[in-house]
């Protein structure tokens, strides 16, 4: 009996502890890159296409980061044009977040400029709902 009872308290201890610890699944498993994090793909392996593509996205990253004087000095056409339209949609969406905040800081302002009523205010309102309400209640039993 004594046996089975101490087993019984050995396994609910360890059974508790357990339930405190960290998984050691989590810690030692190793950590497998995705294709989003993978390193570069060499370029034997791409076809044409997708080498233009990537020729285009490098350009695009050194281009976008540019000052504006430096990209009207540098770029001309396309890329120039593709430069503009970017960072005026950029402005633009800063713009229309600013207009935002303040719209939201005007909200959340809206009751900090009213007193707190009175406890007599209340009464005084309270009464005057109820005599709206048998006011109106004596008009619509008067119609019928």
């Amino acid at each position: 009996m004594t046996r089975v009872v101490f087993a019984v308290l050995i396994s609910s201890f360890f059974a508790s502890v357990s339930g405190f610890g960290i998984s050691p699944n989590l810690q030692t498993l190793p950590r497998f890159q995705t294709s989003l994090c993978a390193e570069e793909v060499p370029d034997s392996v791409l076809n044409e296409e997708q080498l233009e593509l990537r020729r285009k996205c490098e350009r695009w990253a050194t281009i976008k980061v540019l000052d504006e004087e430096d990209a009207k000095a540098q770029l001309e056409g396309d890329e120039l044009q593709s430069y503009l339209d970017y960072h005026q949609h950029i402005k633009d969406d800063i713009e229309r977040m600013v207009e935002i905040s303040y719209l939201i800081e005007a909200s959340m302002d809206k009751g900090k400029g009213i007193k707190a009523k009175s406890k007599n205010q209340r009464k005084r309102d309270k009464f005057a709902r109820q005599q709206a309400y048998a006011d109106t209640s004596v008009l619509n039993n008067a119609l019928k």
